[in-house]
């Protein structure tokens, strides 16, 4: 087994998450504090099924586009918003290199369908335990950049950094994307808080629909998959590659303890809780 098996199970997973309108608009909303947001019609959503991912990477990130409309004075502008998942351990120190390249062979592709080309905003989401330390602005890295003022080349991506934040933020937070994030951070010791932030979320949550895409998403990250050989898998991480993110690392952990057990039977109860919930409504 080779990076391959983690890639399959994140890019499988977070597409699929993410696929709903209510994920990316939460992520925005909550973790992406730039003006923009703000003129974004939620309601107008597409997903672009494309991917400019290079093949050498396809084994340690995942990509997914969104077509988005603009509000108010900017109503005649679509944005796409480009969320690359960096799911490895290890920092890529060319990152910002390789989101440049990203970014140019996506404007190549809407070359061919628009006389002018939209507005692309980039997102990099690290879920990895490494601390992020490398520039996400060429700005840093061109000496005397600013000497060309108009004429020097400038790009920045946005770094949403899941490693940044505490469990404490994120139970504070307390809506579903931040306990996406808690699911990534939380170590084996404390697991049973995971579940009862699950717990609040079904209490305070209007749309229990929302709350059963989160648990099925943990679910589908954390049962073995009977395509998986965990063991292997964790000889992998732990081999050159240095790859995976704190959320495999952490269900690999989990999977060696007995609390894991009830654990996924209660938040596999929590889905049957909401499913007849709703059908009593």
């Amino acid at each position: 087994m080779k990076n391959k098996e983690l890639y399959k199970i994140y890019d499988r997973n977070y597409r699929e998450f993410f696929s709903n309108t209510f994920a990316i608009k939460e992520l925005l909303e909550t973790f992406v504090n730039v003006d923009l947001v703000k003129y974004i019609d939620f309601n107008s959503i597409e997903i672009i099924n494309k991917s400019f991912i290079l093949d050498s990477n396809k084994e340690k990130e995942s990509d997914i586009i969104y077509k988005i409309k603009l509000k108010e004075q900017y109503s005649d502008i679509s944005l796409y918003i480009v969320i690359l998942l960096e799911f490895q351990s290890s920092v890529d120190k060319k990152m910002l290199y390789r989101m440049i390249e990203y970014t140019l062979l996506l404007y190549k592709e809407l070359e061919k369908t628009n006389k002018k080309l939209p507005p692309v905003f980039p997102i990099v989401l690290y879920t990895g335990s490494k601390k992020w330390n490398v520039p996400n602005d060429l700005n840093q890295i061109v000496k005397g950049n600013e000497l060309l003022k108009d004429y020097g080349l400038k790009f920045k991506y946005f770094l949403l950094d899941v490693n940044k934040y505490t469990k404490e933020q994120l139970q504070e937070i307390g809506n579903i994307i931040s306990t996406l994030f808690l699911a990534e951070i939380i170590e084996a010791e404390n697991i049973q808080e995971l579940g009862n932030q699950i717990d609040k979320l079904i209490e305070n949550e209007n749309n229990k629909e929302n709350i059963k895409q989160l648990i099925k998403f943990i679910l589908n990250i954390y049962k073995k998959d009977e395509e998986i050989d965990y063991n292997k898998l964790q000889e992998d991480l732990n081999s050159k590659f240095r790859s995976g993110s704190m959320l495999v690392e952490n269900v690999l952990k989990f999977e060696k303890k007995a609390r894991m057990k009830g654990f996924k039977e209660g938040i596999e109860g929590k889905i049957e809780g909401i499913e007849i919930e709703g059908e009593s409504n």
